[in-house]
């Protein structure tokens, strides 16, 4: 159970104006000017939005603002005043003579425990999009402003906020998914991969310092020996040698400086040469990709105007010459081979690095030195792990592979179920009350399909293909069908969510100036839709609120409750000019509408 009871403002002498909400439809007409929009963009401010409300003019005489609401019979009083970090959140039977201010990121902590029926869902939310996504995320399926109708794709208004639209995909990779339990026991298993990863990595770290130490201190002693991880015993034997003043090990004919600079140079000139080719090689696959896509649009143009036939022969003549040019790929040095000169490379690196040293002379004291550092550096246990780094590297990797493919896997089961309320949903509406639903319910098998990638309402229809019925899009530009179609969405997904139950979503929907791309009929078919949807979620777990200039009784909405944003008294002086009754612009509100039939209260 869920309702917003009653929005209270207050001016700066304390002065109260309040207005009372019903569950179901709360109906709100006003003339242009008259803060429709003002008041559907508080709501949103009253749900921790940080939108700034200190230079709108219709709040130069605001206190602060409250609402009082009912969750699940538990009633609460959230208050924000212009001051973005100055907010109170409290029950309804505490003193508010001692109220605290609280920051807006508190207030919408608060606000995330009073509308997250289960606080666990945020947790599996979090595992699964790598986000701490909260309620204000959701609100994404609350509101549908002016200016974002009509849209079927990316259809959420919000959306188009960029703070929004990143979220998007994750959201409904989340709703639209089977595999999250399956996800939560592979990121519990990725956390503990790394764990055994980062333990791993710190031992090779100590085992490179170790070796590189060691292999420093025997060039210094001359040696003549590389520590390898396994050849400790033979390094001591050497050094005891050294020690008991034995004969130095031979050093084996190395090859010159010169030789190893040479070597050097001729592989990096073979890498630098490959990585060359290789950029221009995608280069050219780019171009040539787009080449293939414009000219198979090309053609598939021309196969559908006989007159333009001629040309079909040159332009397939195009495409079989880029298929057959000849990728310098076939040219290219092996990316294996490739990646063998590159450790070849390395490793003349450091001999070349290594070849001074070796034939440096050093003082006794630096060798006495060297002999005690590399004495003990021998006595310390650490075994070379870059195998098993390597193995866990590619353990870790399979696992977010597959994290990652789950996460894309759709319950297309859910998706088709979903597509089908929404069809339902604007199928609903009867053949009398609105032409543009009339005209594509005669298309045959009309269907509105939704697409979780792009977030899209596609209406399709059947046609015959060679004898044979398939599925095709069909595409309808009137702007009042697309808007239907988008509320229809809209519905459908609050629908969807309040029926789990497990989403941290407040339980509304507010719509400004919805009627303003319909015509006298086809704008009835709005008040049938969310009819359809009060009944159908129930009016005590869901509520509407609408914002218009036209009465609800030209929408066809039996509204729960009604009222006008202004007042006029019996001779027709202004009482109140629109939503704020503090605020009263000085060239008063614009008389757009003739309509004068009055909502009930």
């Amino acid at each position: 159970m869920f309702n917003i009871m009653e929005l209270v403002l207050t001016d700066n002498t304390d002065t109260e104006y309040s207005y009372k909400f019903s569950s179901g439809i709360n109906f709100f007409r006003g003339k242009n000017s008259s803060g429709k929009t003002v008041f559907y963009e508080l709501i949103d401010y009253m749900l921790g939005s940080s939108i700034s409300l200190q230079n709108k003019e219709w709040y130069n005489n605001l206190k602060e603002v409250s609402i009082k609401i009912n969750v699940n019979n538990k009633k609460f009083i959230l208050t924000r005043t212009k001051d973005i970090d100055e907010n109170y959140v409290s029950t309804i039977d505490q003193n508010f003579q001692n109220r605290h201010p609280i920051s807006l990121e508190t207030y919408n902590i608060k606000l995330g425990n009073i509308f997250t029926s289960n606080q666990e869902i945020l947790e599996e939310i979090k595992t699964f999009t790598d986000e701490a996504l909260t309620f204000r995320t959701f609100t994404m399926f609350n509101f549908l402003g002016e200016n974002g109708q009509g849209l079927i794709r990316y259809f959420l208004d919000k959306c188009s906020d960029v703070k929004y639209s990143v979220k998007l995909n994750p959201v409904l990779n989340f709703i639209f998914n089977n595999h999250q339990k399956e996800i939560s026991e592979l990121k519990r298993k990725l956390e503990l991969l790394q764990k055994e990863y980062d333990a791993l990595n710190t031992s090779f770290t100590k085992y490179n310092f170790l070796k590189s130490e060691i292999d420093r201190n025997a060039r210094i002693l001359r040696l003549n020996i590389e520590y390898t991880g396994k050849n400790k015993d033979e390094i001591k034997k050497r050094l005891e040698q050294l020690k008991n003043l034995e004969n130095s090990p031979v050093i084996k004919k190395k090859k010159s400086l010169t030789e190893l600079e040479l070597m050097y140079s001729n592989i990096d000139e073979q890498i630098n040469l490959y990585e060359k080719y290789k950029n221009d090689e995608q280069k050219l696959q780019k171009e040539n990709e787009n080449r293939r896509k414009l000219l198979n649009n090309l053609n598939t143009t021309i196969e559908q105007n006989n007159t333009l036939t001629y040309l079909i022969e040159p332009i397939k003549a195009v495409l079989e010459e880029i298929d057959s040019t000849a990728s310098f790929s076939q040219y290219l040095i092996k990316n294996e081979t490739i990646s063998k000169l590159k450790k070849q490379r390395t490793i003349l690196k450091d001999e070349i690095q290594k070849y001074d040293s070796d034939y440096e002379l050093y003082s006794f004291e630096e060798k006495e030195k060297a002999c005690i550092l590399l004495d003990n550096y021998l006595g310390v246990e650490q075994t070379d792990c870059s195998e098993d780094l390597r193995n866990k590297q590619e353990e870790i990797k399979k696992c977010k592979d597959r994290i990652k493919e789950l996460q894309n896997a759709d319950d297309n089961t859910k998706i088709l179920n979903f597509s089908k309320y929404i069809t339902d949903l604007y199928s609903c509406v009867p053949s009398e009350i609105s032409s543009v639903v009339k005209e594509d319910l005669l298309r045959n098998g009309f269907r509105i399909q939704y697409q979780k990638r792009g977030n899209i309402l596609q209406p399709m229809i059947k046609t015959k293909k060679e004898g044979t019925e398939i599925l095709v899009n069909y595409n309808t530009g009137s702007k009042a069908r697309h808007t239907l179609m988008q509320l229809c969405g809209y519905m459908g997904f609050l629908h969807l969510l309040l029926k789990e139950n497990q989403y941290p979503l407040v339980p509304i929907f507010v719509g400004d100036h919805l009627s303003q791309s319909f015509d006298a009929n086809n704008v009835k078919a709005i008040g049938v839709i969310l009819d359809k949807v009060k009944e159908d979620i129930g009016k005590e777990n869901f509520q509407i609120f609408l914002f218009d200039d036209k009465d609800y009784t030209e929408m066809n909405i039996t509204p729960d409750n009604a009222k006008l944003l202004y007042k006029e008294d019996e001779k027709g002086n202004v009482m109140q000019t629109g939503f704020v009754p503090f605020y009263f612009p000085a060239q008063g509100i614009e008389n757009s509408d003739n309509n004068t039939s009055q909502p009930k209260n």
